[in-house]
């Protein structure tokens, strides 16, 4: 099996068991070679599953699982990236999804995405025939082995993969108790459901026409993306007349500086030293995007915290409003905040009153960067302590 195009991992929450290093493990040593990340409605896994692939010299595939519907009826549908092209186009289109709670994806949704995007519609009955027929002068429209036939596109093999082995199959109906926030004796036994990771033994065993097969190896051939790291990717403030960033940024530190009963002459040396770091490092614009949404935010009533962290260790974060702590009164480092020998993105702890934070989000998402931010999350993962 050179390919499989229908991967969920643990990152599709409560639908798989299947950590993303146990898919690439299994992958290795059925000689497979490549493996499509296929969440539902989420990119979370990206990163990790793009590392443990190209470490271990499988092809990785980028893709999600959606479900479409023309508001009657629904499909199951897998989408993959042809090219970074799609890839973005995923970015977007699961975007959309989450930020608008959506649940299923109407066919007009999709038809703006589709051009990179390779679809593969599953378990397609006679019922869903007009949401088919509305792709099926898309290049790139499959059926999956199970669907009836439709004149003019092709079928795939294309299988679920939630968990590792047949004797897994009860994780889901674990993750499905918490899901559902019921006991697992009021689940339903979780049969095997072919939903595992198949050798190459069972995949012969399962007589599937040659034909299906190939196209597998013909979608893993027209994928081709990849992820990009260390981008320079922070958006520019726009400063009054398209004065340049670094321009305006030192005219309104020296500005405030001036209003600030200060020692100059001290304050004014720290100043030039941070300002040189942060502008050699090309963060100017990202000072003056921090303290614009600080600003907005005490203009509109949203209490925002003193400031926190490293970011107190600066005179110019002080200076912009960003925090209310003069670093050198309190004897504090600029270098444990930003360090020219160690070239990392400035990490500014904000504290917004909760329940007005909402509206400093949608200020950065319609009046200022909105195609350029990001809600952003975290996971955790809970294991038993040794000798447990």
């Amino acid at each position: 099996m050179v390919a499989y195009l229908n991967i969920h991992t643990a990152y599709d929450l409560l639908n798989s068991s299947l950590k993303i290093e146990d898919a690439v493990r299994l992958a290795v040593s059925e000689n497979v070679e490549a493996l499509a990340i296929t969440d539902t409605n989420v990119l979370y896994g990206f990163p990790k599953f793009y590392d443990a692939c190209i470490a271990n010299n499988i092809k990785p595939i980028f893709g999600m699982t959606i479900y479409v519907t023309n508001g009657l009826n629904t499909i199951e549908t897998v989408v993959l990236a042809k090219d970074n092209n799609g890839l973005k186009d995923l970015y977007q289109l699961s975007s959309k999804i989450k930020m608008n709670s959506m649940e299923n994806v109407s066919f007009e949704l999709l038809q703006q995405f589709s051009s990179n995007l390779i679809i593969i519609f599953k378990n397609v009955a006679d019922e869903h025939r007009d949401i088919v027929q509305v792709f099926d002068s898309h290049e790139d429209t499959y059926l999956d082995h199970q669907s009836v036939l439709v004149q003019g596109i092709k079928h795939v093999w294309i299988q679920n993969v939630c968990y590792q082995t047949r004797q897994d199959a009860d994780t889901i109906s674990a993750l499905a108790a918490i899901r559902d926030n019921t006991k697992l004796d009021l689940i339903h036994d979780q049969e095997d459901f072919g939903a595992h990771f198949l050798t190459e033994k069972e995949i012969k065993q399962l007589d599937i026409n040659q034909e299906y097969l190939t196209q597998v190896d013909v979608i893993a051939q027209k994928c081709n993306a990849e992820l990009k790291y260390h981008q320079s990717l922070l958006p520019q403030y726009q400063t009054p007349n398209d004065e340049s960033a670094k321009k305006y940024l030192w005219r309104v530190l020296v500005t405030q500086l001036k209003k600030l009963e200060l020692n100059y002459d001290v304050y004014l040396e720290r100043l030039k030293y941070e300002y040189k770091v942060i502008t050699n490092m090309g963060f100017e614009d990202y000072f003056l995007i921090v303290s614009d949404l600080i600003h907005y935010a005490k203009t509109n009533d949203v209490m925002v915290g003193p400031g926190r962290g490293s970011s107190a260790g600066s005179l110019v974060s002080y200076l912009l409003g960003i925090t209310t702590i003069d670093p050198i009164k309190f004897n504090l480092l600029f270098e444990r905040f930003l360090n020219p020998e160690r070239v990392t993105m400035p990490d500014i702890d904000i504290d917004f009153e909760d329940t007005r934070r909402e509206r400093v989000i949608q200020y950065v998402q319609e009046k200022i960067w909105r195609t350029t931010c990001i809600w952003n999350c975290d996971f955790r993962s809970s294991a038993c302590k040794s000798g447990c």
